[in-house]
Formats: C-alpha cells, structure tokens, sequence
C-alpha cells in the first residue's frame, strides 16, 4: 500500500507540473496570438501604405511625362521659329541687304 500511496503522489506531483506547464503554455499561446494580430495590423497599414505611396509615384510619373512632352513641344515650337527665321532672314533680308550698298551708290552717283 506504501508503494501505491508513494506513486499516487507522485503522480499529482506530476499532476501539478503539468497543470503549471499547461497554464504557462496557455498564456504564451495567448501572447503570440495577440502578437500574430498586432503584426498583422502593421502589415494591412502597411499595404495601404504601399498602395498610396504606388498611386503617388504614378501620379508623379504621369506629372513628368507630362511635363517632358511640354519641354518636347516648347523645344519643337523653338526650333521651328528659328528655322522660319533663318528662311525669312536668307529669303528676303539677306538679299535685300545687298540691295542697300547699290542703292547707297546710285544716291552718291
């Protein structure tokens, strides 16, 4: 009976140890959830964050563009106007700036 009574507390011994090591496990199972959840929350902030931050660089993007395309048609208008001038000027300034020398001539004459 001895024996029986010695294995009877030991067993609750046990008995107790795991009851302490099953409520220690429960309250660190119970900390890493609200770890899991408090993670997942930054991880939706930052998606969202991400997505706004991606919609802005588009923006930006299509701002550039957009201001490429006006430096472009600035640039193509420039050019234009100087290749008009330089026509006009070879056209019909430049010869008749050859007609002024003769012209001057002629009064003195």
């Amino acid at each position: 009976m001895f024996f029986v009574a010695e294995a009877l507390r030991e067993a609750e011994g046990g008995n107790k140890d795991m009851n302490r090591q099953l409520q220690e496990l429960i309250i660190i199972r119970s900390e890493l959830q609200s770890e899991r959840d408090a993670m997942q929350a930054q991880l939706s902030d930052l998606g969202d964050a991400n997505r706004d931050l991606q919609l802005r660089l588009e923006a930006a993007n299509a701002a550039l563009l957009q201001v490429k395309q006006d430096l472009e048609n600035r640039l193509r208008d420039s050019e234009e106007e100087f290749e008009n001038t330089r026509y006009y000027y070879y056209h019909y300034l430049l010869p008749k700036a050859s007609l002024i020398p003769r012209a001057r001539k002629q009064e003195i004459s």
